[in-house]
């Protein structure tokens, strides 16, 4: 029978090395598959733009001194933080399912201190610094780029 004790030392245990190597615990085909699968997402984050974090989770909220945009109306879905100052093309922030920003935004918060210039059909609007935003229909999912007024 075992005591509790004895399962927490089990699960703490190395799994055994089958070739005897240390670090060789499973098939080099599965070690290159998972090498593989986290390179892929390492990468996908450091190909953001200067100046621009993922909010997660998803519907969290906008980080202090950022812009944050959100996919859906009231703050919902996958959203970005980005800087002050940091000129983005939305086209370069992935959506979780393919795709990307680029005409996908529904909700702006301007947590900054300085204006932001809202870049797409229509031509520029002016989100003010303190303000939050649900897009209008007419604008819903039109936005390309930001800017930052000087």
């Amino acid at each position: 029978m075992y005591t509790a004790e004895t399962i927490k030392l089990v699960a703490r245990a190395p799994p055994p090395a089958p070739s005897g190597k240390p670090g060789c615990s499973e098939p080099r085909r599965n070690r290159r598959r998972r090498r593989r699968r986290t390179e892929h997402t390492m990468s996908a984050a450091a190909q953001l733009p200067p100046g621009v974090v993922e909010i997660k989770p998803e519907g969290a909220p906008c980080p202090p001194k950022t812009l944050g945009l959100y996919r859906d109306y009231n703050c919902q879905g996958p959203g970005y933080g980005i800087g002050a100052g940091y000129p983005v093309d939305l086209s370069m922030l992935p959506l979780p399912n393919g795709g990307s920003m680029s005409k996908n935004v529904s909700s702006w918060v301007n947590l900054t201190d300085s204006n932001v210039r809202l870049i797409g059909a229509g031509g520029p609007r002016i989100l003010k610094a303190g303000e939050k935003l649900e897009e209008p229909a007419k604008f819903n999912d039109t936005v390309t780029a930001v800017e930052w007024e000087q």
